[in-house]
């Protein structure tokens, strides 16, 4: 698969006119192109889950991290025993203040709500210690969406060069056109690109859909699906 430099060679044959402009350009077109796809659509390589470990009567679980793009899911805590309690989102820092006490660490107990708090994630009510490690503190793990980070680097791949690397390459070809004053080929390359695009979509939604499970009739309440027939 190419790498990051074969890419803006690559987009640079397509546009045969190369200024020094243009051609300054085209890495960061390429990275325009993943951080377009990735804001239109999740994608099953984003998946990520924070870990946090909670400080007793601190709000404060962890910042979000660089390639947060928002939740994938109920935030939830695991347990020593290996078993898990799933919190809820918080919806806003003035709904949880009038459910929970602020600045009184006496209210406080395990994990129920974690809120995105500007880039802070924070807990309610305050952590109460009372947690089955031998530290005392939660585990809370945060499902969440990132986004790829661009790519750097003449050998620099990702998942997007392994995979979709003519949406990279016709979207980038797309902007420098553009930026040459070329919009009839621009408009070739737009509509080029977008119908990558829409593939890596639809390819996407293929690998996260569950499959489906068939309904075996039973005869019997606790019957197994296989049985022999009555005689």
């Amino acid at each position: 698969m190419p790498t990051f430099a074969q890419l803006k060679t690559r987009v640079s044959g397509y546009l045969i006119d190369n200024p020094a402009f243009t051609t300054a350009l085209v890495g960061d077109w390429l990275n325009k192109a993943i951080d377009d796809a990735e804001g239109r659509h999740n994608y099953s390589h984003m998946e990520r889950t924070l870990t946090g470990v909670t400080a007793l009567d601190t709000r404060l679980v962890d910042t979000r991290p660089a390639d947060w793009k928002m939740a994938r899911a109920a935030p939830f805590y695991l347990r020593n025993d290996g078993s898990t309690r799933e919190m809820s989102w918080g919806i806003t820092g003035q709904m949880m203040r009038r459910q929970f006490a602020e600045g009184d660490p006496d209210e406080d107990g395990d994990p129920k709500f974690l809120l995105e708090d500007g880039d802070n994630l924070t807990v309610y009510p305050y952590p109460d210690g009372g947690s089955d490690y031998t530290d005392k503190e939660y585990r809370i793990h945060v499902p969440y969406w990132g986004v790829t980070p661009a790519l750097t680097g003449a050998n620099g791949t990702n998942w997007w060069t392994d995979n979709w690397h003519w949406y990279l390459t016709f979207y980038a070809a797309a902007e420098g056109f553009l930026v040459n004053r070329d919009t009839t080929e621009a408009t070739i390359y737009i509509e080029r690109a977008e119908a990558e695009r829409q593939k890596s979509v639809r390819r996407s939604k293929q690998q996260q859909t569950k499959p489906v499970r068939m309904l075996v009739p039973r005869r019997d309440v606790f019957g197994t699906g296989r049985q022999p027939p009555r005689g």
